[in-house]
């Protein structure tokens, strides 16, 4: 597993915003999604994985797209993991990136928004020390 980081997804040569919008559609169609909301924009920032258990080049298996407001706040704007990679540790290794590279850059919290049926995020969220508030999980960063 291969975890990397790119300032915008628009462009890249993993073609990132195709798979972000794909990831979009398929959190919509297992219900843990808004429809009408847009969730990322293609100069958003993101942490993706490659190289699971794959022959041949590496393909993608997730990705987490965010970015940073003028208050220094990471937002998530999407999570996701292809089906076929989900519980071997993509997730939590990109969310670890994340916290990662965004402390350099002097983030104090990271944001995102999250289903209340989304269940398996829900459990995996708590145990990344994130806060749930409805439908907002927070994680500070700075205690």
């Amino acid at each position: 597993m291969v975890v990397s980081h790119t300032d915008s997804i628009s462009g890249h040569h993993l073609n990132l915003n195709e798979f972000a919008i794909r990831a979009w559609l398929d959190v919509c169609e297992a219900g843990f999604g808004w429809s009408r909301y847009q969730p990322f924009k293609p100069t958003d920032s993101a942490v993706y994985v490659t190289g699971m258990e794959t022959e041949g080049p590496p393909d993608l298996a997730g990705i987490i797209v965010y970015n940073i407001d003028e208050d220094r706040r990471a937002h998530i704007q999407i999570g996701y993991v292809l089906p076929a990679y989900r519980g071997q540790g993509a997730y939590s290794a990109m969310y670890k990136y994340l916290i990662e590279n965004v402390e350099g850059r002097g983030v104090n919290v990271i944001e995102s928004i999250i289903h209340p049926d989304n269940t398996p995020m829900m459990s995996l969220a708590q145990s990344q020390e994130r806060d749930i508030v409805g439908y907002i999980m927070r994680h500070n960063l700075r205690g």
